[in-house]
């Protein structure tokens, strides 16, 4: 049980920050001369794909986290 826990927030708590950190950096590096007045429609699958590498960047730190605090707290 302790597992599962120390998992499920490490990810929540790395999910967010790396959104945080991703939305941060295109709001700094967003080129605005690259959008027509129709908008650019391809920044929703691009949100997407982020969103999809962001979750699999959080899920592998959070099982590595979860293993070193289930080694550390178990001494």
């Amino acid at each position: 049980m302790k597992k599962q826990l120390y998992f499920s927030i490490s990810f929540i708590v790395l999910f967010f920050i790396l959104q945080f950190i991703t939305g941060l950096s295109y709001t700094l590096f967003f080129d605005r001369e690259s959008y027509t007045q129709f908008g650019d429609y391809t920044t929703a699958e691009n949100s997407v794909l982020t969103t999809i590498v962001v979750i699999a960047i959080s899920a592998s730190l959070a099982y590595g986290i979860q293993k070193w605090l289930v080694k550390r707290v178990s001494r």
